[in-house]
């Protein structure tokens, strides 16, 4: 049969559509349009992401540009998301840190934008709070002071972050345990 077109998503229609009207410096024949199209409707959002902030970089009043970008960086959220949810109900704890740490280094991340986010740091507190009790064992306070202020940071920070009795104990066990090791360290000082 005949070969078939390449189906083009409405988003990148209608800012192609716009960068013709507005006659933006980087238009919809050059090189990088042409290179962010083929991403977007490949679904490779994170390559398009960094075409569309190197046409914005070289095309900063780029109007077709600067309008695709807060859809995309939902569209990448929103991948995110649901690769946390099914890590979360794979009870994936390795995967889930590795995607909170890659979500945490996006520049457009807010964590209100990500329902999962307090079960997903929930499972990243749960792991630091292990990594705690093996650096007591150790005899290694300070390691465990820095973990422990990352959980504090936690709960202060994420809304609907739930740690259970269990959890509670522990770091308050953890805390005074650092404290005294800290006092004993800063008297020999």
């Amino acid at each position: 049969g005949w070969p078939l077109a390449t189906r083009f998503d409405e988003d990148s229609i209608r800012a192609l559509k716009h960068a013709m009207e507005q006659a933006d410096e980087i238009g919809p024949t050059h090189p990088l349009s042409k290179k962010y199209t083929q991403e977007r409707i490949k679904g490779n959002l994170n390559q398009a992401y960094d075409i569309l902030r190197t046409i914005l970089e070289m095309d900063p009043d780029n109007s077709a540009a600067r309008e695709a970008k807060p859809e995309l960086e939902r569209g990448i959220l929103q991948r995110k998301s649901e690769a946390i949810q099914n890590a979360l109900r794979q009870s994936d704890v390795v995967k889930v840190v590795a995607l909170i740490e890659e979500v945490e280094s996006l520049s457009f991340f807010v964590p209100e934008h990500l329902e999962c986010w307090p079960k997903a740091k929930a499972c990243q507190v749960d792991l630091w709070l292990k990594e705690v009790s093996a650096h007591m064992k150790n005899e290694d306070w300070q390691t465990s002071a820095h973990l422990l202020d990352k959980v504090q940071q936690a709960k202060e920070q994420i809304a609907g972050l739930t740690l259970d009795g269990r959890q509670e104990n522990f770091i308050e066990k953890a805390g005074e345990w650092t404290g005294s090791q800290e006092a004993d360290w800063l008297r020999e000082e």
